[in-house]
């Protein structure tokens, strides 16, 4: 929140919230749960990223300063790592185990705005305010295949349980849908 917190809600009892994860020195700006581990990660205009144990409520560690604020955040499906989108629009990769950056990301122009894994965790997709959607391969730093172009910003992007389409919505109200993706 605006407040430099995450909250905790049990959704039996909305009224309050179960607990909330202090530490940040401005505004959160990024969320994201991982429920096999527990984990959640929070991003911030601080530069930050804190990762949490939803179980013990604790704070497991925070990830070196970012160059610039948190816009974006995904945990792969198996939980062992984190991709982290700034507002610049450079990603990261980071492994929750410790606090080791294991790749870097570069192509996008513009503020990241949604970031989501696909293939089993093999791949990601990022949405840019740039105009642009990419396919990305962890193991690659450069895109795959990019789709769209300068123009409307674009501010989330879903992916069909297949991986094979990407659905985004721009700031000018208008969905789209990208088909053809092509995964390893």
């Amino acid at each position: 929140g605006h407040d430099w917190t995450v909250a905790l809600w049990e959704v039996s009892t909305p009224s309050v919230p179960l607990h909330v994860f202090e530490g940040h020195d401005r505004d959160v700006l990024a969320v994201s749960f991982e429920p096999t581990r527990g984990l959640i990660a929070s991003g911030s205009a601080d530069r930050t990223v804190r990762l949490w144990e939803a179980k013990s409520l604790s704070h497991t560690r925070t990830y070196p300063r970012a160059k610039n604020f948190i816009t974006a955040i995904a945990f792969s499906p198996d939980g062992g790592t984190v991709l982290i989108g700034t507002l610049s629009g450079r990603i990261s990769l980071y492994s929750t185990n410790d606090r080791r950056r294991m790749r870097r990301f570069r192509g996008h122009t513009g503020r990241i705005t949604s970031l989501t894994f696909i293939g089993g965790g093999r791949e990601f997709v990022s949405a840019s305010a740039d105009g642009t959607v990419r396919l990305w391969n962890r193991r690659v730093s450069r895109a795959r295949q990019t789709f769209g172009s300068a123009g409307s910003k674009i501010s989330n992007a879903a992916v069909s349980p297949d991986g094979r389409m990407i659905a985004t919505g721009k700031d000018n109200g208008t969905v789209q849908i990208w088909n053809g993706v092509v995964l390893d």
